[in-house]
C-alpha cells in the first residue's frame, strides 16, 4: 500500500536523509508510525538485502506496529516479531521486538553495521539496562518520541544521543493543531487525594 505523506512527514524524512539517522521530536497522535515506515522503505529501497530492526517499549505495541508494518509492507519483506511469547526466524529481514527482549533479539542480526535500528519512545533506551542493546555501531538509527528529554538524568545526552543521533526535526501540539492533524483538546486538571499511607510516602 503505497503511502502520501503529510508536508511534516516529508520535511522530516528528508532531513533524516541527510545522515540516516537522528531522532524527531513528534506529538503524540502526530503519525510517529507512519514515519518509521517511510524511513524503513526509503532505506530498503537502496539497501535491498539489509536487516532492520525495530524496538518498541511494550507487547501491546509489538501488535499496532506488526499490522503497520503488514498493512504498508505486504509480502514485501519478512517480518518477525521476538517477544509477548514470539521468536523470529534468523530469515526475517525486519525484526520487531519490545525492549527488554531486544538483548536477546540481537542474535538474529547478521551484523548491526549492515543493520537499520528504529527505536520508537527511544526516551525509554536511557535506562542503563535498556540502552546496552543500542550501544553497537548501526547503518542507519532513528528515534522517535513525542518527549526525548528524560528528567532527573542524563541519559538523553550520555547515551541517547550518543548511539540514535541528535533531535534533527520537532512538530508539536500546536503544529499538528494547526494542520488538522490532531483534534480539539482541553486540559482539565483533577484532584485526587491520597490516603494516608500514601501522604506519607510522598512526604518521605
Amino acid at each position: 500500500m503505497k503511502i502520501k505523506p503529510r508536508k511534516w512527514q516529508k520535511e522530516a524524512l528528508d532531513l533524516w536523509a541527510q545522515e540516516y539517522k537522528g531522532i524527531l521530536k513528534v506529538v503524540t497522535g502526530g503519525g510517529k508510525t507512519i514515519l518509521a515506515i517511510l524511513a524503513l522503505k526509503l532505506f530498503l529501497d537502496k539497501n535491498p538485502n539489509k536487516q532492520v530492526l525495530i524496538l518498541v517499549p511494550s507487547v501491546s505495541l509489538l501488535d499496532q506496529w506488526f499490522l503497520e508494518l503488514e498493512k504498508f509492507l505486504g509480502k514485501e519483506v519478512e517480518i518477525g516479531i521476538y517477544g509477548g511469547g514470539f521468536k523470529a526466524k534468523k530469515s526475517s529481514q525486519i525484526i520487531l521486538t519490545t525492549m527488554d527482549s531486544a538483548k536477546k533479539a540481537l542474535i538474529l542480526i547478521r551484523n548491526t553495521e549492515n543493520c537499520f535500528l528504529i527505536v520508537d519512545e527511544c526516551h525509554r533506551v536511557g535506562a542503563e539496562k535498556r540502552s546496552i542493546p543500542i550501544q553497537n555501531k548501526w547503518m542507519a538509527t532513528l528515534g522517535l518520541s513525542a518527549t526525548p528529554e528524560r528528567e532527573y538524568d542524563k541519559a538523553l545526552n550520555e547515551i541517547i544521543i550518543p548511539h540514535i543521533g541528535p533531535i534533527i526535526y520537532e512538530y508539536n501540539y500546536l503544529d499538528a493543531h494547526k494542520d488538522g492533524v490532531i483534534s480539539d483538546f482541553n486540559l482539565v486538571n483533577v484532584y485526587a487525594p491520597m490516603d494516608t499511607d500514601e501522604e506519607l510516602e510522598y512526604e518521605a
